[in-house]
């Protein structure tokens, strides 16, 4: 019998999960605009992000969490993009703990100009998010030029993403 409860309370716990992910979930493809969206910054750090920070300069968005082992590996690739001219990087933590975040940063380090924090996941789902890391690349215009779903690596940035804002800086 204890089986059975223990059984029966997995399966509640797991279609919960799956019910909060909601399978109406929009999906965010290249040329919508970013979703509206106000997120409270990082404990610490003294601005958040919202969607009005991503318009009028080409911006990259990552969504990244501490738990998230691909998310440490594509470090490197976003520190290379924080140097490159064009665009400033921006974080969007997602469904993690605060001190697990900072102890993150702390770690691996902070290539982001500003953190927002998306603790219940609500703003990742509005992106079409279905699993970490996430890069966008967003235009001057607030409108999604370039979507990635999973970790950053050297094609992605060579072939894609640098090729990209090379054109949106001097696109007027």
């Amino acid at each position: 019998m204890p089986l059975l409860v223990a059984l029966l309370v997995g399966w509640a716990v797991v279609a919960g999960w799956f019910e909060a992910e909601s399978p109406v979930t929009p999906k965010t493809s290249v040329g919508a605009a970013v979703p509206a969206f106000s997120l409270p910054p990082l404990e610490a750090m003294e601005a958040g992000l919202a969607d009005g920070d991503l318009r009028g300069a080409v911006s990259i968005v990552n969504f990244w969490a501490s738990w998230c082992a691909p998310c440490r590996e594509e470090m490197p690739f976003l520190f290379e993009l924080a140097q490159a001219p064009g665009a400033a990087i921006y974080g969007v933590n997602s469904r993690d703990r605060m001190e697990a975040a900072r102890r993150f940063l702390s770690e691996a380090g902070d290539p982001y100009r500003r953190i927002g924090v998306d603790a219940d996941g609500s703003v990742s789902a509005a992106w079409g998010i279905y699993g970490l890391p996430a890069t966008f690349v967003v235009d001057t215009g607030g409108r999604i030029a370039h979507a990635r779903i999973g970790p950053l690596d050297r094609r992605a940035i060579d072939e894609d993403i640098l090729p990209l804002l090379d054109r949106l800086r001097t696109t007027p």
